[in-house]
């Protein structure tokens, strides 16, 4: 499973699963069961199917508990705390992280500790907790001293993200290329994918639209390519902006739109910050094309799929911005 998660290759996994679900062997509440629950729940959250995902988890955690399997029962927390978290849901990964941590911290599970500690520190971000720093910097030591690499990734990645909103770019760049690196390193394709995505974004805004342009589009293509659905709207959003600062600004509500009937059917909301953020970019966009031109391109737009508004946005050439 963790090789399939790291390398793209979801979608099979995940039709593996359904089957060995309904086998006679594994209809019974048994640790075969738990697993293939739990392997599926973690392949659905993956792909931004949150609904399978709570199905399968939450009876995965049932069959655990009766088990008493403390670890797999931490595991299983620790994988509902990131499915919560990804529906904005903070209260309710809270609660689940922190009885895994607990639960960790009593085996002497280090992996396990820092796992939970690096997904209280992105549930504390989310909640603008100022403790969310030093959460990732304790997962930090704890990754490098047993040398997991996928941790340590991910730890540099949050930090260069609490670098970027405190507006410290050259921080946030530091740490966005320590993360790419160690990704590259372990053969990490969806980290290196994500890691991309930030640099882009970071080349953005210092300025280096070109950069951010290649960036964002190898991301984009291989977030695509591994059905990471949630981040490829959101970077497909980042892409587009650069569009609309370069002046392609039809073009652009066009790809707006799609990305929101494509949330809409896949009940991905955007978190509130992106949603206040691009409202003010639509607002502008409206400005410039009148009423009638945004309404035809709003319409257009909402009726492309994912892959076709990410191929159109590709296909663009001009997205160096006529105005700083």
């Amino acid at each position: 499973m963790h090789f399939r998660k790291l390398h793209g290759y979801s979608t099979k996994a995940s039709n593996n699963v359904r089957k060995a679900i309904v086998l006679p062997s594994i209809r019974e509440p048994n640790a075969a069961r738990g697993h293939a629950l739990y392997v599926g729940g973690v392949l659905a959250t993956n792909q931004s199917d949150y609904g399978e995902a709570t199905r399968m988890l939450t009876e995965c955690l049932a069959i655990r508990r009766g088990l008493d399997t403390p670890r797999e029962t931490g595991a299983t927390l620790s994988t509902l705390a990131t499915l919560h978290l990804q529906q904005n849901d903070t209260a309710k990964a809270h609660d689940y992280q922190v009885e895994a941590i607990g639960i960790f911290r009593d085996l002497g599970d280090r992996v396990g500790e820092a796992i939970g500690l690096l997904n209280l520190g992105e549930i504390s971000m989310r909640q603008d907790d100022p403790d969310a720093k030093e959460l990732f910097e304790q997962c930090l030591t704890i990754a490098r001293s047993i040398k997991h690499q996928e941790l340590e990734s991910d730890c540099e990645r949050n930090l260069g993200e609490l670098a970027f909103g405190a507006g410290n770019l050259p921080a946030a760049q530091i740490r966005f290329a320590r993360s790419l690196t160690v990704c590259r390193d372990a053969a990490d394709r969806r980290g290196e994918a994500i890691a991309l995505w930030r640099l882009g974004k970071t080349d953005a805004a210092c300025g280096d639209h070109e950069s951010a342009r290649k960036r964002l589009a190898e991301a984009l293509r291989a977030l695509q390519a591994f059905e990471m659905n949630s981040e490829a709207l959101d970077c497909l959003e980042d892409y587009v902006k650069l569009m609309q600062l370069a002046g392609q600004i039809e073009s652009a509500v066009r790809a707006y739109a799609a990305g929101g009937a494509i949330r809409e059917t896949l009940a991905l909301p955007r978190p509130p910050h992106r949603e206040a953020e691009l409202q003010t970019r639509l607002k502008a966009a409206r400005a410039l094309l009148g009423e009638r031109s945004f309404d035809i391109a709003w319409r257009t737009g909402r009726a492309w799929s994912l892959g076709e508004a990410i191929e159109r946005a590709l296909a663009s050439t001009a997205v160096s911005p006529v105005t700083a």
